[in-house]
Parts: C-alpha cells; sequence; structure tokens
C-alpha cells in the first residue's frame, strides 16, 4: 500500500507509464480484435487511475515540497516528461469518446509547450550538452493532440499537427546528426532513444487523421518509422545492459505507436495484419517486463526524502 510519503516521491518521469498502458490500449483497439475490447476497457481505466494518481502526487509535491517540486523542474528531462501527461490525456479521449479530457490536455499542453520552447530559446548555449530524445516529447504531444481532435476543431488540430511536425522535425535531424558524429547521451537515457520511433509512427498516424486517402508522404512517414524500429533493434543490447532506471518506460510507448501505425497502414494497403498482431504481442511483453522490473526496483525510484 502507497504511503502518503510515497506519494510525495513519485518522480515526473512516472507520467511516461500512463502514456505506455494507454497506448497499448490503443494498439489494441486499433487492431480490431473484437474478444480484446473488454480489455481495452479495462486498461484504459487503469491508465487513468495511474494518471489520477501521479497528477496527484505532482500536486502535492508542489504544495507540501516546494523547494523539492523546483529542484525536479530544473531538469530538462523532467520538464519534458510533463508532455507525457498531456499526451495521455489525449490517448485517453480518444479510449473513452471525452472531448472533456481532449479539451483538459489542450488548455495544459499549449501553454506548456510555449514555456517549455521558451526555455529551450533563453538556453539555448546549454542546449547541445543537454539534448537528447526527451526534447521529441514535446512537439509528440502537438501531434497526438491533433490525432484525437473532435470533428468541430479540425482546424486548430491540423494547425497542432502542423507545429508539432516542423519543430519535432527539427528536433529529429538534430539527434540524427548526433549520433552520425558519435555523440552519445548518458548511458541511462539509452531507453529514450526509441522515442526516435514513436515520432514517425505517429507524424504517419496524425497525416492519415486529415488526408482522404494514403499518400506518398504517408508510406514516406511509416517507412521512416520503419527503418527507425530496425535500427533500434539492431542495437537493442546497448540500449537494454543499462542499469534500469524510469527511462525505461520510453520503450512502451513507441512500440505502441509503431503497432498502431502498423495496423493502421495495413487497414489502408489491404497488407496482412499478422505483423500488427505480432508487434502487440511484442509491446505486450514488453511493458509486462517493465512493470516488473519497476515493482522490483520501487525504493530506488523515489525521489529523495
Amino acid at each position: 500500500m502507497m504511503t502518503s510519503n510515497a506519494l510525495l516521491r513519485l518522480p515526473v518521469i512516472l507520467m511516461s507509464s500512463v502514456m505506455g498502458v494507454a497506448g497499448l490500449a490503443n494498439a489494441a483497439k486499433a487492431s480490431g480484435i473484437s474478444f480484446l475490447a473488454p480489455t481495452v476497457t479495462l486498461v484504459a481505466t487503469g491508465a487513468m487511475v495511474m494518471l489520477l494518481i501521479f497528477t496527484l502526487s505532482f500536486c502535492a509535491r508542489y504544495m507540501k515540497k516546494s523547494t523539492q517540486y523546483f529542484d525536479e523542474m530544473a531538469s530538462v528531462v523532467s520538464r519534458h516528461f510533463l508532455s507525457c501527461g498531456t499526451i495521455s490525456l489525449f490517448l485517453l479521449s480518444g479510449l473513452f469518446n471525452s472531448t472533456t479530457l481532449w479539451v483538459l490536455g489542450v488548455a495544459i499542453q499549449v501553454p506548456l509547450f510555449i514555456i517549455i520552447l521558451t526555455c529551450w530559446i533563453y538556453n539555448y548555449k546549454n542546449l547541445l550538452t543537454n539534448f537528447n530524445p526527451t526534447f521529441l516529447i514535446p512537439p509528440l504531444a502537438n501531434v497526438v493532440c491533433a490525432i484525437f481532435v473532435p470533428e468541430w476543431l479540425k482546424g486548430f488540430g491540423y494547425f497542432m499537427y502542423l507545429v508539432g511536425t516542423l519543430v519535432g522535425g527539427g528536433i529529429y535531424l538534430m539527434l540524427f546528426l548526433h549520433l552520425v558524429k558519435k555523440v552519445f547521451i548518458a548511458k541511462p537515457l539509452y531507453p529514450t532513444y526509441f522515442i526516435m520511433m514513436a515520432t514517425p509512427s505517429m507524424f504517419f498516424l496524425g497525416l492519415q487523421t486529415y488526408a482522404i486517402r494514403l499518400s506518398v508522404v504517408g508510406v514516406g512517414y511509416y517507412a521512416w518509422a520503419v527503418i527507425a524500429s530496425i535500427a533500434l533493434f539492431f542495437n537493442i543490447r546497448k540500449i537494454i545492459t543499462t542499469n534500469f532506471s524510469m527511462a525505461y518506460w520510453a520503450l512502451t510507448f513507441p512500440m505502441a505507436a509503431f503497432t498502431t501505425a502498423t495496423y493502421k497502414y495495413a487497414y489502408l494497403t489491404g497488407a496482412p495484419l499478422w505483423f500488427g498482431h505480432s508487434l502487440l504481442v511484442i509491446t505486450f511483453l514488453i511493458l509486462l517486463k517493465v512493470i516488473a522490473r519497476t515493482v522490483l526496483n520501487r525504493h530506488h525510484l523515489l525521489l529523495p526524502q
């Protein structure tokens, strides 16, 4: 049972776990497998409960331990993981067909994205030294916002999609150049490289939200996601042999995003669904593994008192 002290010590990076669970539910929903429908609702409800717990922890820490709160927000990585909360709201809005959750996500994401952009601009000298794949999360939240936009706000969704793809595409190019030059991030953050697989997957899904049919650009986005996933799996040993940290949750949502994109691509092209089904099983197993590792290491992952 979680004590009040433990509740105050939950790191904001745990928001990525909500995103991973909700992402799995969306991937299962996209599969179209009828007997998974009750499971999708159950998993989505679990993600909602997790989001409420972590949000309560975040707010309580701000009120009772403001110094600890500001120390955590001083970290670039922690600030970026705040957008995992808004991504989770957008994912849950699609799972529950809730416009209220989507509007709440927008109300948080728009000012949060502006604040993060401002921090990037005014701290550009330290930007390259702290540069890592978590920089992709805030613009990715804009793209996810566009995917689940209500029909009557399609224009706003299109604007969010364009902003997300332009900023996210620029960051992706910078990350790729860093990799080409063999400039690597700190080892504990290695799992966050998987965000580079989620980015083109969500670009593809966002484009198909507005496109009438599959276009060359859409095929390009999906091919980009496939190439990124192959490159990551060729280096999987380097990524997973690092000591366990909350960054391991960065494995879950990208897998779910790629699985969902694969289902969408298969439905658009008439391709067989077995590849998507295989990815769904792999995503589920990865999620179980990360949950188990998190539980086993729970006392070491809490913020210091």
